[in-house]
């Protein structure tokens, strides 16, 4: 008798591919949001410190004194959430510069002003400082601000 053979794969080989290529794709993943996220850090790192240039400029062109802040209408938050702006110390928008990404938080440490970057009228910031930025709760970058305005990541 002729009897007709049926070949493929078994459930068993089946599972086991399957199982293959979830760990795989899970352990690629990972890699991939820890790399998201530090690029985003860099990213708005780079916004930051242009941010902080910008506000230099304007000042020495306009004479007048510029906050960098994070900010929700007009006003500078505690926490720097909202979006980055270049105001005047009147509370005039000068430069609208995007929103801080919501899984980032922003910590200044000064003698006073920790919501805000106070830069006089000479471009000259108003005190030495240091600005933390972290990405949900773990600190990853500190950057050292001086008086001349030299930005010093640490």
């Amino acid at each position: 008798m002729n009897k007709s053979r049926i070949s493929g794969f078994s459930l068993m080989e089946l599972c086991i591919v399957l199982a293959l290529v979830a760990l795989v794709s899970v352990w690629t993943f990972a890699g991939y949001s820890k790399w998201y996220e530090q690029h985003q850090l860099e990213a708005f790192k780079l916004r930051l410190v242009n941010a902080l240039k910008l506000a230099q400029a304007l000042s020495l062109t306009q004479h007048e004194a510029l906050i960098v802040c994070g900010a929700k209408a007009g006003i500078c938050t505690s926490n720097w959430q909202g979006n980055l702006v270049v105001m005047t110390q009147n509370r005039k928008l000068v430069r609208d510069l995007g929103p801080v990404p919501a899984t980032l938080s922003i910590n200044y440490s000064a003698f006073y002003a920790k919501n805000q970057l106070l830069i006089q009228d000479r471009g000259l910031l108003v005190n030495n400082g240091t600005l933390t930025l972290s990405v949900t709760g773990k600190e990853r970058v500190k950057m050292t601000l001086s008086k001349q305005g030299v930005i010093k990541a640490l």
